[in-house]
């Protein structure tokens, strides 16, 4: 074997470590922003209130609004402007996003994110195969005596794909800013647009992965259950002139039935429509007004129309669950799950204010 054939056989080698190398990598994308929907009145104990996170609204990863975050010369995050927040008064929240992409064959042992300096508070949610309605570790809140990044959130990542929202409020005036948000993985520092290690393209932003159709919940039926009613009980979309609850949805024990089977449908503003087998392709779950004469209150199925009662949004809460909320009831009122027997709203599922009840926390269960 000649010399020249020896350098040629390493010269590949090289190569294809290289390349397997690449394939090990762990990506990431670029940093997004969201301007949310601006202040809100809620009063607050100081900066990294925990009581804040009752009017976080973390838009879905396709909606409109989501742009390049402001970046520095270390192209890192670098958010920064003045704010006239009436000190504990009002909440403000911008959210930034990402996605970390990690390979089947490489085990993660620590993941944390932190930040060069931020105010006034900021929670870490992630959303991925594990946890596809998103969930976070309220040890890693950015409150006033916390060290960002110290606590390790290994256990909340999934291989594949992880969507990383940084939930960050402003509740004092002068300044709202966040600079240097870091992703560290397994001890190394994963560069926005790079990898931690070996080389490859960055993983897609969550708006490109969007515009390929890549959602959490596409393709799937779910079961929805509530924190109040356990495991044993599950939505059920009724027929518009049923004579159980008077046609509206409603809680009941989980059985082998096409009326318990959801899929959420995205649409082209981020919202959802939510369907049954049962009912089919054209009618959709309806989100009432409490108190209305329609079904006492509860909420329906009805025919697929341009109503925002029609449009929904799952509101990551703790713990894996949820809270479903729609366009036309805004972000202060949520659906509950009732027990069959009640005489609020006929028995019915229902659309009330947003409070700290187990019948507002939802879990959207993947039918197997």
């Amino acid at each position: 074997m000649t010399k020249q054939t020896n350098l040629a056989i390493l010269a590949l080698l090289t190569l294809y470590a290289g390349l397997a190398q690449a394939d090990d990598a762990i990506k990431l994308g670029d940093w997004q922003m969201h301007r949310g929907e601006g202040p809100v009145a809620l009063k607050t104990n100081g900066g990294g209130d925990p009581a804040a996170y009752t009017k976080m609204r973390i838009p879905v990863s396709g909606a409109l609004g989501w742009e390049p975050a402001p970046m520095g010369k270390d192209g890192e995050v670098f958010f920064d402007e003045k704010s006239v927040i009436p000190c504990n008064q009002q909440v403000d929240f911008t959210y930034f996003q990402n996605t970390v992409s990690v390979p089947d064959n490489v085990d993660i042992t620590t993941f944390s994110v932190s930040y060069d300096l931020a105010d006034d508070g900021a929670r870490i949610y992630l959303f991925n195969s594990k946890y596809p309605t998103g969930t976070y570790d309220e040890k890693a809140d950015l409150t006033r005596n916390s060290k960002p990044g110290s606590v390790n959130l290994a256990s909340l990542v999934a291989k594949g794909n992880n969507r990383i929202v940084v939930a960050q409020y402003d509740n004092c005036k002068v300044l709202n800013r966040v600079h240097g948000i870091k992703i560290s993985v397994n001890g190394i520092q994963v560069k926005a647009g790079s990898i931690a290690a070996g080389s490859g393209a960055p993983a897609p932003t969550p708006v490109q992965a969007a515009a390929k159709n890549e959602d959490p919940y596409a393709g799937k039926w779910y079961r929805l259950k509530t924190m109040f009613r356990g495991n044993g009980e599950c939505l059920e979309g009724n027929e518009f002139y049923g004579s159980a609850h008077g046609g509206a949805a409603f809680m009941t024990p989980c059985a082998n039935v096409s009326g318990q089977l959801w899929k959420l449908e995205r649409q082209r503003d981020g919202n959802y429509r939510l369907k049954t087998m049962f009912r089919g392709e054209n009618e959709c779950f309806e989100g009432n007004k409490m108190g209305s004469p329609m079904k006492g209150g509860a909420s329906f199925m009805d025919r697929c129309q341009p109503v925002m009662g029609q449009l929904w949004q799952a509101v990551p809460a703790n713990d894996g669950y949820v809270r479903l909320k729609t366009t036309f009831g805004g972000k202060g009122a949520c659906l509950e799950g009732n027990q069959g027997s009640s005489s609020v709203a006929g028995g019915g599922a229902f659309m009330d204010k947003c409070q700290n009840v187990s019948g507002q926390l939802w879990k959207l269960e993947e039918a197997k």
